[in-house]
């Protein structure tokens, strides 16, 4: 977190808790209520994900990646910025949410 701070805000940790008038464990336990939400939906989605058998193909996580790697000039700026399987891996959990926010939707009809 201290390192994000510097970088997002480009201010010393200390400063940054000296501006928000707290200490390093307030903003810590700032964030626990979203973080435990978080985690809680994550799980709530995986259990649905298992318990339906929601997968994605092999070839929706090939055209999804490769939609991704369109943003890129060429191919190898692509595999220099890019880890090509946590692509794939990130993509097919991408696409198993989306289809169990589609199935929940359709119990909502």
């Amino acid at each position: 977190m201290k390192d994000r701070v510097f970088r997002d805000l480009k201010v010393p940790f200390e400063e940054y808790l000296k501006g928000m008038q707290k200490t390093e464990k307030e903003v810590l336990d700032s964030f626990k209520p979203q973080a435990e939400n978080r985690t809680k939906s994550f799980l709530v989605l995986r259990n649905i994900q298992e318990s339906e058998k929601i997968l994605a193909s092999p070839q929706e996580i090939e055209e999804e990646t490769n939609k991704m790697l369109r943003h890129y000039k060429n191919e190898k700026m692509a595999g220099k910025d890019l880890d090509l399987e946590r692509a794939k891996l990130y993509t097919e959990e991408r696409i198993k949410e989306e289809k169990v926010f589609k199935l929940l939707e359709s119990f909502a009809r």
